[in-house]
């Protein structure tokens, strides 16, 4: 992974805070992590302030799926994210149905719970466009 890449993950749940940022973190990026839409707009002025800007965000809403366009559109509205992409997780039981709404949103991805360490990679890679993962070259 590139040096500059900073992720931010906003779950209310902190085992799913934690099992997402362990991940991200011993894949080489920096990552912040948020209990609250107000935490994460902290953490995005601070990565704005010191120049390093977050690159994604993964975020879950929790019990209401439809709560992460809100989300997405929180985060990008905030200044200098417009172009953020935002990876949303939804409950294994909840379709992927990507959509216009979700489009206007910013969701650029969704992913289903609970979060396995190879398809967060794959897709955080691919977001990124960081190309595929060196191991998976090699294979």
């Amino acid at each position: 992974w590139p040096s500059d890449v900073r992720v931010l993950c906003l779950a209310r749940h902190g085992a799913t805070r934690e099992h997402v940022g362990e991940i991200l973190s011993t894949a080489g990026a920096q990552v912040d992590l948020a209990a609250t839409p107000d935490e994460a707009l902290r953490h995005l002025d601070r990565s704005h302030a010191e120049q390093r800007p977050v690159r994604l965000a993964v975020v879950d809403p929790g019990a209401a799926p439809e709560d992460g366009r809100a989300l997405a559109r929180m985060l990008r509205g905030w200044d200098g994210f417009a172009q953020l992409p935002v990876l949303v997780l939804v409950p294994f039981v909840a379709p992927i149905e990507p959509d216009a709404e979700d489009a206007l949103a910013g969701i650029a991805a969704h992913l289903h719970k609970p979060v396995r360490r190879s398809q967060l990679l794959s897709r955080v890679r691919t977001l990124l466009r960081l190309g595929p993962a060196p191991e998976a070259l090699s294979a």
